[in-house]
């Protein structure tokens, strides 16, 4: 399985985090860590798409 790490939450980041959450369901990537500007935002993005970590 390949692991990503992503940066930003904005509308860019949510797309891919979709994307991500769908080769989860096939067993071939998942989200690990999400970097954002706010840490309300960003953390709640990380529990939403099921990675594992976050960072501001």
């Amino acid at each position: 399985m390949i692991k990503f790490g992503l940066v930003g939450t904005g509308v860019g980041g949510e797309f891919i985090a979709r994307a991500l959450q769908e080769l989860r369901k096939e067993g071939i990537a998942e989200l690990r860590a999400v970097v954002g500007r706010k840490p309300a935002k960003t953390e709640n993005f990380a529990k939403r798409f099921g990675a594992k970590g976050w960072y501001t």
